[in-house]
């Protein structure tokens, strides 16, 4: 089945697809189109009698739909094309509707039912033929679908690629977390055991001596001048427990795409999804101009990225670069599907990448000291590795 091909671009097309098609399926060579544009058509863009039908007309009324902003075929619009086509003469045996709408079970049942009315009343029947059902009634007929792939070699072509930066569908992340291990040690072994064989409590302010602040059992470490200098043109510390990435969109079709909408949608576990720039040193002295609008809406876990209005086109072969987008992992193995759909004037599409996120532990010790050996006992504390808490004595 040819499901990839694409409706025609105009209602002018579709017509003549239409007429080509079912003159083929009625063997109809006089199959015709009714009257010149602008004139009343009473309901009926095609008519012919299909073979062995002796002189009972058949009649199609086109439907091209505007494949972004209006797909579908509503209940008011059927009505309204069975009253007009009653007005054909002479009066038709059956009426075809097709339509580049995407199929709806709503409609075909409301289809059903007027079609059993229409032949309880004596009138001519009614059937409905959706893009879908177009695409396989012209995989059907060789005539057809070969002239209208032809056709479409020469036509217009969109396509793009939505990819990761460097033409990837599928990355990993690896988000590092510092995985903390706290050991409470006695710090005078025996001298609550003896307090207690002497029946007496150790006194608050003796307590308060024994247990003067310690020093930690690690040194911070330096970032270094120039790490240091890099974090201090940053947006926020250095934080490894989030996935930086971005998206690139090129343009592999032969003609530009205009006034276009891109919508990410993310799927699966992760803490928080922002915008941003992964901002350097480079990017204060040679900061790209922002050409798009690219914008995070956490409500419905999806990005949503449109060009700026006084942008050009995106023409063919031309490839932009959009804004670096980060996500807070959590400390698991985890898979992040990600569905993204193109939508513009003239062109729609759709696809999936995917982010596998495999967390990298630090790992630390430390000791602290207690006086109740009640107190004594181990912790274990993740979170995130960031240029704040980077310590010496990691392993």
């Amino acid at each position: 089945m040819e499901q990839q091909l694409r409706p025609p671009q105009n209602w002018q097309d579709f017509e003549t697809l239409c007429k080509k098609l079912w003159g083929e399926i009625w063997q109809c060579p006089e199959i015709k189109k009714n009257g010149p544009p602008g004139e009343a058509q009473d309901g009926v863009d095609l008519y012919g009698i299909p073979r062995g039908e002796g002189t009972k007309y058949y009649g199609i009324q086109c439907k091209k739909k505007d494949s972004i902003k209006n797909n579908r075929l509503s209940k008011r619009e059927i009505d309204e094309i069975i009253s007009e086509a009653q007005k054909f003469n002479p009066s038709l045996a059956k009426l075809y509707i097709a339509t580049t709408a995407n199929k709806s079970a709503e409609i075909e049942k409301y289809e059903r039912s007027k079609n059993v009315t229409q032949l309880e009343n004596g009138l001519f029947g009614v059937h409905i033929f959706f893009w879908e059902d177009i695409v396989a009634l012209i995989d059907e007929n060789e005539k057809t679908h070969a002239w209208y792939v032809k056709q479409e070699q020469f036509r217009s072509r969109y396509e793009v690629d939505f990819t990761f930066s460097g033409g990837e569908k599928e990355i990993t992340l690896e988000p590092t977390f510092l995985r903390t291990t706290t050991n409470y040690e006695e710090k005078y072994p025996g001298l609550h055991k003896i307090a207690k064989l002497l029946g007496k409590e150790i006194p608050p302010e003796l307590k308060a001596q024994l247990m003067e602040p310690e020093k930690p059992s690690f040194m911070l470490s330096s970032p270094g001048p120039l790490k240091a200098l890099n974090e201090l043109f940053s947006e926020d510390f250095a934080n490894y427990a989030r996935g930086w990435f971005s998206f690139s969109l090129r343009n592999n079709g032969s003609v530009a795409i205009d006034d276009y909408k891109l919508i990410v949608k993310f799927e699966g576990n992760y803490e928080e999804m922002r915008v941003g720039r992964k901002q350097s040193m480079n990017d204060v002295f040679m900061k790209k101009p922002c050409d798009y609008n690219c914008k995070s809406d956490p409500e419905h876990s999806r990005l949503i990225i449109q060009p700026l209005e006084n942008q050009t086109p995106l023409l063919p072969s031309e490839v932009v670069e959009f804004d670096d987008v980060y996500l807070k992992l959590f400390a698991e193995e985890s898979t992040i599907n990600l569905h993204w759909q193109l939508l513009s004037r003239n062109y729609q599409d759709n696809g999936n990448l995917t982010i596998k996120s495999n967390p990298i532990s630090k790992d630390r010790s430390k000791t602290r000291h207690v006086l109740d050996p009640k107190d004594v006992r181990t912790t274990v504390e993740i979170e995130d590795y960031t240029s704040e808490n980077m310590e010496d004595g990691l392993h």
